[in-house]
């Protein structure tokens, strides 16, 4: 079977980097959640337009999976720092 076309993505004019700018805003939204949800000495609360940047982006659940993933780093952060453990380095 053959392809109908080269790579639909660059078809339309401006695809690739419609694409490429959707990942980015995903991207930021999650950064922005991470950092939001990290930095206790600011309250730690998520502001509602932190929030409703990563619900655009994420389903119902997912949010979920990402507030894990950025707890499980921040334990990890937070063991590393009164040990003097540096990240990687003895790995």
């Amino acid at each position: 079977m053959d392809a109908r076309m080269k790579n639909p993505a660059q078809v339309p004019p401006g695809a690739t980097q419609a694409l490429l700018g959707l990942g980015q805003a995903i991207e930021q939204a999650a950064l922005a959640l991470a950092e939001q949800a990290t930095r206790l000495a600011d309250g730690g609360q998520v502001g509602d337009e932190v929030w409703d940047a990563a619900a655009r982006h994420y389903s119902e659940t997912e949010p979920a999976g990402l507030l894990m993933a950025i707890a499980t780093v921040n334990l990890w952060n937070r063991l590393n720092a009164p040990t003097r453990q540096i990240a990687g380095s003895a790995w």
